[in-house]
């Protein structure tokens, strides 16, 4: 893939399913049957494309993030989701239902980190050319809890291409960022 990707593997290390953004493919490398389908996103419209999340407690059960990065035409970016059950396709998986619009306006970030809690996850993005960043608490009963938070002296905005990461405890998010003067 030309930018972002994801994959999602087993506990041994075996190809579930991945995606460089635009289509979602089974562990055979065939696209699953709804995972190409309505997919807003483009192998090269996003550095951090696409993340996926497991559910917990629930091993045939996952969500797919994605994010189409910032649109060439209109600067304006967004991220959306859908489930992926595992029991579908004869076992190889499918994107089941469809898919969710999550946020307009992101930029190219977008990751996950596990929630304190050990189970649930915070998938996190940031508007594009601000500083107002969003965490987006996934659970066994869904996506939830969206919290906002505006980083930095006002004036601040992060630059719309680069990544976003968090420490592996979760207590940390870093990215890249400036303050304009006025």
């Amino acid at each position: 893939f030309s930018e972002g990707c994801a994959t999602y593997c087993n506990s041994v290390g075996q190809i579930l399913f991945y995606t460089g953004g635009d289509t979602i493919y089974d562990r055979t490398h065939k696209p699953m049957p709804n995972g190409g389908v309505d997919m807003y996103g483009s192998t090269s419209s996003s550095i951090q494309s696409s993340v996926f999340v497991p559910v917990y407690g629930d091993t045939n059960t996952y969500y797919a993030f994605l994010n189409a990065g910032r649109n060439t035409a209109s600067l304006v970016g967004y991220a959306y989701y859908g489930k992926i059950d595992m029991t579908l396709n004869s076992g190889l998986g499918d994107v089941s239902g469809p898919l969710i619009d999550l946020i307009t306006g992101t930029s190219e970030r977008l990751t996950a980190v596990k929630h304190c809690n050990g189970k649930d996850h915070w998938v996190l993005t940031n508007n594009h050319e601000t500083n107002a960043f969003y965490a987006f608490r996934v659970t066994r009963c869904g996506v939830m809890d969206t919290v906002i938070s505006i980083v930095g002296p006002p004036g601040t905005i992060c630059t719309p291409v680069n990544q976003l990461k968090a420490s592996p405890k979760g207590d940390k998010l870093s990215t890249v960022a400036t303050q304009t003067v006025s």
